[in-house]
């Protein structure tokens, strides 16, 4: 005999989901994980996209290093170039870190290996390298340039 549904219909979990409920508040009314009410509506196609931040942030960052200053600030200036309204607090972040970095003359790079450094402030393979011709315009130093060279 299978085991009793707990979640609803999806029909109630979309409905649900646009009347603002969050995953945790309907896992909480159901008795079920997050995770649940997560992959039912990932499989009733009634998720939201996940944003790609690929032309921002063209390196593949170690999950260790994911939240690090500078990646949460591209992905901030990534959707904020997609149109993305962001709040006062995050949109004034972002512009003195713009500010801060184009008055260093710098550029972002990334290195998995590099270790982080407890008194740096931007540590775990992340770090700010002097602004080349080759970068142009960019704020960011592709993988394929290895800038520790130079």
């Amino acid at each position: 005999m299978p085991a009793p549904r707990l979640l609803p219909d999806n029909d109630v979990l979309v409905n649900l989901r646009r009347q603002g409920w969050t995953y945790a508040d309907i896992a909480a009314q159901y008795g079920v994980s997050t995770s649940a009410v997560y992959l039912r509506l990932r499989n009733a196609n009634a998720t939201a996209e996940r944003p790609s931040y690929k032309a921002m942030i063209p390196w593949t960052v170690k999950r260790a290093h994911t939240y690090a200053f500078p990646v949460q600030m591209l992905r901030l200036l990534a959707r904020k170039e997609k149109g993305e309204t962001l709040s006062p607090v995050r949109e004034r972040m972002l512009t003195k870190w713009l500010r801060e970095i184009e008055g260093a003359n710098v550029v972002v790079a990334y290195d998995p290996e590099c270790p982080p450094n407890p008194a740096s402030p931007i540590s775990g393979g992340f770090y700010y390298a002097p602004r080349a011709d080759s970068d142009g315009k960019s704020i960011v130093r592709p993988p394929s340039v290895d800038s520790r060279k130079r």
